[in-house]
């Protein structure tokens, strides 16, 4: 079993991911920040937008709690995802070098704050806030802390990349990154054992399930988190039995 990310592993982790998308947002051009990503109807300024704000809602709670507040009385639209948009609107205005700066700002600040946070709360119920939470392997702040702390600014990393048109460049975190969504796939399997096989440099073996696989699914590590997040990829190739195989592609992690 894939052990979960520590507090001290999950702060080393979000330093080491605010590193890389730092780097990738001081290479891009003026237009790249108006560019469409495969976060609906969301531009480059608007992921980076989003991202700014999780940190700052991370160091500045109250902030985090007045967009939640606000959040709930949009009608027609769900807890977090008000918040989200929150978020996108209030730097909607913001220049592409001032939001670089203040993802700087509030980035080391935001994980910091996140990594102090003391036991008692880190076992809060996190759909006490966000009611979206349910669906979670884990309903927890801890959770959120440890694991989707880091996982999501490195997807949305990614997703940047994709938009603009760059590689993606390997880090050596990515490796991490990828175990805690293998094991959230693992942990939350019940059909018939399965094996993943995934390649590149964050790539590795794993068992889903319990006894001898019946099926496999095959998939480059990051396009394989990109296929269970549920944003366009190279679909995995599966084998074996078919509608195990069909099971594997339709399974879903929390991003």
């Amino acid at each position: 079993m894939i052990a979960r990310t520590s507090m001290v592993e999950a702060v080393e982790l979000g330093l080491a991911e605010l590193g890389a998308e730092l780097r990738l947002l001081r290479s891009l051009e003026k237009d790249d920040w108006a560019r469409p990503t495969d976060c609906t109807g969301w531009t480059v300024h608007d992921v980076v937008a989003h991202v700014v704000g999780q940190f700052e809602g991370a160091a500045r709670p109250d902030r985090m709690l007045r967009r939640i507040r606000a959040a709930k009385r949009m009608p027609g639209v769900g807890v977090l995802d008000g918040h989200n948009r929150l978020q996108v609107a209030e730097r909607a205005g913001v220049p592409s070098a001032e939001l670089v700066d203040q993802l700087a700002y509030w980035g080391p600040r935001g994980i910091r704050a996140l990594g102090r946070m003391p036991a008692p709360l880190r076992r809060m119920r996190l759909s006490r806030m966000f009611p979206e939470a349910r669906e979670m392997v884990e309903d927890s702040m801890d959770y959120l802390i440890r694991v989707i702390g880091p996982r999501d600014p490195w997807m949305h990393r990614i997703d940047v990349a994709v938009a603009v048109g760059r590689p993606i460049e390997p880090q050596p975190h990515d490796g991490a990154i990828v175990e805690q969504v293998v094991r959230d796939f693992v942990q939350a399997w019940t059909g018939p054992a399965a094996t993943l096989r995934l390649d590149g440099p964050a790539g590795g073996k794993w068992l889903a399930g319990q006894g001898i696989p019946v099926a496999e699914l095959h998939a480059d590590a990051v396009e394989f988190c990109r296929h269970v997040s549920g944003r366009p990829s190279r679909e995995p190739v599966v084998g074996g039995d078919p509608v195990v195989g069909a099971q594997l592609l339709a399974a879903r992690v929390v991003f």
